[in-house]
């Protein structure tokens, strides 16, 4: 239904925006698989466990961690920098998600 919601959502910008023309190279295929099933089909199939199984705290908590893994997916992937300043957020943003991933649940 989200997907839906966000073609319908989208079709029109891309008639006035788009082409319509695409260049199906290897690139474009690796990363258009890669979105479909990694990130679509694995990231929502994550989600819904984890609110099936009572998580919602995990789950928001865990969206903190998004920033960070992609700066260590580019730096491994790309060759991309890790300033003291990225390494410095990360290393606060897991120390604030081990505390509310370990505290105990409240009735």
């Amino acid at each position: 239904m989200q997907f839906a919601a966000s073609f319908i959502v989208t079709l029109p910008f891309t008639w006035v925006f788009e082409s319509f023309s695409v260049s199906f190279t290897p690139d474009v295929v690796i990363a258009l698989l890669w979105s479909i099933f990694i990130l679509s089909g694995v990231g929502m199939s994550i989600m819904l466990y984890l609110i099936r199984t009572g998580s919602v705290t995990r789950l928001t908590s865990s969206m903190y961690l998004v920033p960070g893994i992609t700066a260590l997916m580019a730096w491994v992937l790309f060759d991309e920098r890790l300033s003291w300043n990225i390494a410095l957020g990360m290393a606060v943003t897991l120390a604030g998600l081990y505390l509310v991933v370990r505290a105990p649940a409240r009735p």
